[in-house]
């Protein structure tokens, strides 16, 4: 059990019985005694035991069982995407953020608030929602709840950003929702007393980001004014392929100002 000093050195192996170890693993002491320096192990777990090995000498021998715990945060990682996003609607499936430590294990930061962005992906629509998303007690991740793009489009990206950590999720699409609404595409001008308007409404069916709905039976609007008689045809269908219902030969009887055309519309 005395430590030999009289050697020109040892060469000593590491091994761990489980997991991955990292670091130098061979070490040339040009003592008895050969100190490693940088051995490390990823995954968090109980139990692993290190083995030392002089092929030279022929020795082997084990140390006392160790427990790898999660270190501080390190990076920041997607751990749910974003999913099932249609306009104006909240997605499907939200995201969920976690920090990973060195090892790439969850590190419970509870009180860390993760902000949600879009990135400049070339689209156009808007993020809405809840932006922030905090990593409650018991939880290793920042759960959002009601994120939403209004503009349907293809290769949207959300970045996340927490402490100067930043992480970009997987591009994902906003496809056009069911129907929602309606808009108004093109304004009545060019009314004259008893004349249809020179240029007649149309009005689209759109979901709940605003975006026109081209799917299903399309779209039949009727319309009332807010005072004096609308005369012409006051109901209009709108083929599903456009999703837009025009008026042909609206006409208000009397002159005056503040008229203001009411759609109702069905799909």
């Amino acid at each position: 059990g005395n430590t030999v000093t009289s050697s020109t050195g040892v060469t000593v192996t590491a091994a761990a019985n489980k997991g991955t170890l990292g670091g130098t693993l061979i070490l040339d002491g040009t003592a008895a005694t050969a100190t490693f320096t940088n051995l490390k192990i990823n995954e968090v777990d109980t139990g692993y035991i290190l083995t030392f090995t002089s092929a030279s000498l022929g020795f082997t021998v084990s140390g006392a069982a160790l427990a790898v715990t999660a270190g501080p945060p390190d990076s920041l990682h997607v751990a749910t995407e974003a999913s099932g996003a249609t306009g104006g609607t909240p997605f499907a499936q939200q995201p969920a953020i976690t920090f990973k430590d060195a090892g790439g294990n969850p590190t419970a930061n509870v009180g860390i608030a993760v902000s949600a962005s879009l990135a400049a992906s070339g689209t156009q629509g808007t993020l809405g929602g809840n932006l922030t998303a905090t990593i409650g007690s018991g939880q290793v991740s920042a759960a959002f709840t009601n994120l939403k793009i209004n503009e349907a489009g293809q290769n949207y990206i959300l970045t996340f950003t927490a402490n100067s950590h930043i992480v970009n999720g997987a591009a994902f699409a906003v496809t056009i929702g069911s129907p929602a609404q309606i808009k108004v595409k093109t304004q009545p001008t060019g009314a004259k007393g008893g004349e249809a308007f020179s240029t007649q409404p149309a009005v689209s069916l759109c979901d709940a980001g605003g975006n026109v709905v081209t799917s299903g039976d399309g779209v039949t609007v009727t319309v009332a004014a807010s005072k004096g008689t609308l005369s012409g045809s006051l109901s209009a269908t709108g083929a599903a392929a456009s999703g837009v219902a025009t008026f042909s030969d609206l006409a208000i009887n009397e002159a005056g100002t503040g008229y203001i055309l009411m759609f109702t519309g069905t799909s």
